[in-house]
């Protein structure tokens, strides 16, 4: 019996997503008809509690949302997967977030159009429950301050995982700490003064933990001390939309990793199903994942490359 109750406490975002499909040759300043629409939750917090439920996991969500109708839809969508949900704040000033987001059909390309907090306020950190956890994702807005005060209470053997996409108020301090530093290759974008390389470098050392980096269809790396392992993209379907995909991939190596404790399997798997997420408008369809999902690992090739030709090949 595991000595942790959760599999996985998420602090962070939650949002109401409406997703737009429309025709991949639409043109500007034209009237264009919407193929599809659904409204979901999205957020990365949410998400990722979503999918360690979905994958057969106790996950609890924290966060913040205001006293509407669309912070209970949230709320009731959340516990229809099976998510704790009782440590979220709802605040009378604050409006729960929306998104629009504008698919095309057939390449999977989006624009997102969101809106800004209206109100400065924390997300809800439950502080005791965080003792009880196998593995901790946390808002990327996290301060330092109370990421510091979370690193003291939490238990030694909870991982830490980030999700690092852009420069964040603790990103540095997440740097050092994380267990898991994984990251979208936005995050090569952070510095406009410095180019990818440069940028990639200084990661590389600065990051403690374990060094992962997603590059959507090219697959992810494990940046390790002496070389670069290359897990393929899973590649066998057929793209609708590739919103959240990067958050499934997180939620999945949180959730296998500290069963497995093998990093190669677990990005496998991660990279099944960001793939599989991406055949459904959103991250909330109960049949993303067929019950012989991780068979699919199978077909994912593995390459070690030496950082010559990993930059030579995927940053420069």
């Amino acid at each position: 019996m595991s000595k942790f109750k959760y599999d996985l406490i998420s602090v962070g975002k939650c949002c109401i997503d409406e997703m737009l499909l429309i025709p991949n040759q639409s043109k500007n300043n034209n009237k264009t008809c919407i193929i599809e629409k659904k409204f979901s939750g999205g957020g990365q917090a949410a998400t990722t509690s979503v999918i360690v439920s979905m994958l057969g996991g106790k996950s609890l969500y924290s966060g913040l949302l205001g006293y509407d109708s669309s912070g209970a839809f949230l709320i009731d969508e959340l516990e229809q997967f099976g998510v704790e949900t009782k440590f979220i704040k709802q605040h009378i000033d604050f409006e729960t977030p929306k998104a629009i987001i504008v698919i095309k059909d057939g390449s999977g390309e989006r624009t997102i159009y969101y809106e800004k907090r209206n109100v400065k306020l924390i997300n809800p950190v439950p502080m005791e429950q965080i003792k009880n956890t196998k593995v901790l994702i946390l808002d990327p807005e996290i301060s330092v301050c109370l990421l510091n005060e979370v690193l003291n209470v939490k238990h030694p053997d909870t991982l830490l995982i980030y999700d690092a996409e852009r420069q964040r108020p603790s990103l540095q301090k997440m740097m050092s700490c994380s267990d898991f530093f994984i990251a979208s290759e936005t995050i090569l974008d952070i510095d406009s003064n410095k180019n990818k390389l440069e940028s990639f470098h200084e990661l590389q050392n600065k990051i403690q933990g374990e060094f992962i980096i997603t590059f959507g269809s090219k697959g992810s790396f494990w940046i390790q001390k002496d070389q670069v392992t290359h897990i393929e993209a899973y590649t066998d379907i057929d793209l609708k939309d590739t919103t959240g995909a990067g958050d499934v991939y997180h939620a999945t190596f949180a959730y296998f990793y500290p069963q497995n404790k093998n990093i190669i399997e677990s990005m496998k798997l991660a990279s099944v199903t960001g793939a599989l997420s991406t055949q459904f408008l959103g991250t909330r369809d109960k049949n993303m994942f067929p019950k012989d999902f991780h068979l699919k690992t199978n077909l994912i090739k593995t390459h070690q490359l030496s950082f010559y030709e990993f930059e030579q090949n995927f940053i420069s």
